[in-house]
Parts: structure tokens; sequence; C-alpha cells
């Protein structure tokens, strides 16, 4: 792990969000439990060029982290598959050939994001059913350990005394008043999921 480490050059700069950018969440006074204020969490998402995790690749992972209550960083970055992406995945995704052929390979990608998560726990929505099978086959090709404790915000969400009618993520945000825009792009699907964290932990 260490000589993975040492010969890996980062290839993913996470940025600060400013408060300004994240002012709807915090346009009251509604405090937190303490899951939300004394943990810090990474919230991620993923695209795929399908939705099998053996055959098909990641194309690219947006994440932001949750620190004392508040989104304080994003991690965003396109990832280059060794196959094209499929039409109907392009025309869903919105993300085409072009955005990601000069995009780092998915494994410095997943190095800079292990790095990135250490010590947090791993939040996402439906995580545990796709998104993490993604993430474990890359850690496990390069023997990286990702054993950060997860919380699945789908499980968080169906516990919930809520009735959306539905639990798929955007049904989910509009029935508890958030936002949720440019759907089925990673880092906008794992902001939504962050919002959606810290409403049902209030």
């Amino acid at each position: 792990v260490e000589d993975i480490k040492h010969n890996h050059k980062q290839v993913v700069f996470p940025d600060l969000l400013p408060r300004s950018a994240q002012s709807f969440l915090f346009d009251h006074n509604d405090k937190y439990n303490d899951f939300i204020l004394k943990n810090n969490i990474v919230v991620f998402d993923i695209e795929t060029t399908g939705l099998d995790p053996e055959a098909c690749e990641i194309t690219e992972i947006g994440a932001v982290k949750i620190e004392h209550g508040e989104v304080t960083e994003r991690f965003s970055s396109f990832a280059k598959p060794k196959n094209p992406i499929p039409v109907e995945v392009q025309n869903l995704t919105h993300i085409t050939n072009e955005m990601v052929a000069f995009a780092p390979k998915i494994e410095d990608v997943i190095i800079d994001f292990c790095e990135w998560s250490k010590d947090c726990i791993i939040s996402g929505y439906n995580i545990i059913g796709f998104d993490l099978k993604f993430i474990k086959k890359i850690t496990n090709k390069l023997n990286i350990p990702f054993t950060n404790t997860v919380i699945d915000a789908y499980i968080v969400a169906k516990q919930a005394k809520i009735n959306p009618g539905n639990y798929k993520l955007g049904t989910v945000v509009k029935y508890l008043g958030l936002k949720l825009e440019g759907a089925h792009r990673a880092f906008n699907d794992a902001y939504a999921t962050a919002q959606v964290l810290m409403e049902l932990n209030k």
C-alpha cells in the first residue's frame, strides 16, 4: 500500500465550499443531532458505464464532506474508462466520451478519494447495493484498505417516519422540500444526498 501511495501522483484536488454557496442549508436554526454534529461524513456518488460492477466502469465520482453540521469540501472528477460509454448511458448522464477522453485513470482517482475520506463515515444513496461495489473492486485490485463505517442514506430514509410514495433520491428530495439540480451527475446527486442525510438527522 505504501509503495502505491509513494508512486502515486495526486490527480484530484478537492476544493472548499464557501458558506454562501450552501446558505439554503442553513437558513434557519434547526439543530442537527450528534450523528451530524460530531462526525466527519463523506457523501459520494458515482456515474458508470452500466449497472454491472464486474463488467462496467466508473466515469465520474463526486462527493462532499460534512464537518460539524456544515458541508465544507467538494471532491469531483471524471475518470477515463477503458471502453466507450454506451449511447443510452450518455443520454442519461450527459457524460460523453469526449468529456472523459483526457480524464485520469480511475485507480488514481480512487487513491485520492480514499486519502481524502480517510477517518470519515462514508455515505451515499443506495451505495451498499451499487456504488460501493464499484469502489471496492478498485480498492481490492490496488490492495488499498477501505474500511470506513458506512451509513446508507437510502436506508436512513426508509427507516425515517416519512411517506414520500417511493424512495428514489429525487422523490425523497422533493418530499423534504430540498433541491436536486442536474440529476445523474455525481456531484449533484452527492450534494442532494447530503441534504437528505442532514434533514433526516435534525
